[in-house]
């Protein structure tokens, strides 16, 4: 019987603990993939700049001229060798229903989960990080949270299967809340 590939799909707005979720699952031995490392590699390829500005035009006009799945589609064979060492693999960065309908497609199992947290927690957050990805104004993330909507990450909250808070500093609340779903799913 063949083991049945799970894929912990994460999805959220910038700021919510994506990266903070996939690296504590990383501590326990699952493969991550990272959508937006796919996109980042991409530019670099193709000689672009990697900032805010750059990172949400680049991923709008694939996904315009591409299609929706455009990104999963560039970790589709990343994702697959994962399952190599691992029937679980966590999915980074999940942004649109059509890069789960792929998903599903592909005949995994996904878990679509949501990490949330207010927005001035977010904010915060990214203006304290200096990430290239992030814009250093409350101005640029409020831009940038309406790009990220306009991928179709609101509708992809609404319909998951899971919802973890990551709210102020309770790093190991949230930490904690992970795993206790990740073992629920029997995934660690």
């Amino acid at each position: 019987m063949d083991i049945m590939k799970k894929v912990l799909a994460l999805t959220g707005m910038p700021g919510s603990g994506k990266s903070t979720a996939s690296e504590t699952l990383a501590g326990l031995g699952l493969p991550v993939v990272s959508m937006g490392n796919a996109v980042r590699s991409e530019m670099r390829k193709q000689g672009i700049e990697i900032n805010d500005s750059n990172l949400r035009d680049f991923a709008a006009k694939s996904r315009e001229k591409y299609g929706p799945d455009y990104v999963i589609k560039l970790v589709s064979s990343e994702l697959e060798n994962a399952f190599v060492s691992s029937d679980s693999v966590v999915l980074d960065g999940a942004r649109n229903i059509a890069e789960i309908d792929f998903l599903k497609k592909a005949n995994y199992n996904v878990y679509l989960a949501a990490i949330v947290a207010d927005k001035s927690t977010r904010y915060d957050r990214m203006l304290k990080r200096h990430n290239k990805s992030d814009s250093d104004s409350v101005e640029g993330l409020v831009a940038r949270d309406a790009k990220e909507l306009g991928f179709g990450v609101s509708e992809l909250i609404a319909l998951s299967d899971y919802y973890i808070v990551n709210n102020y500093d309770a790093v190991e609340e949230f930490k904690n809340s992970l795993v206790s779903l990740c073992k629920k799913l029997d995934i660690v």
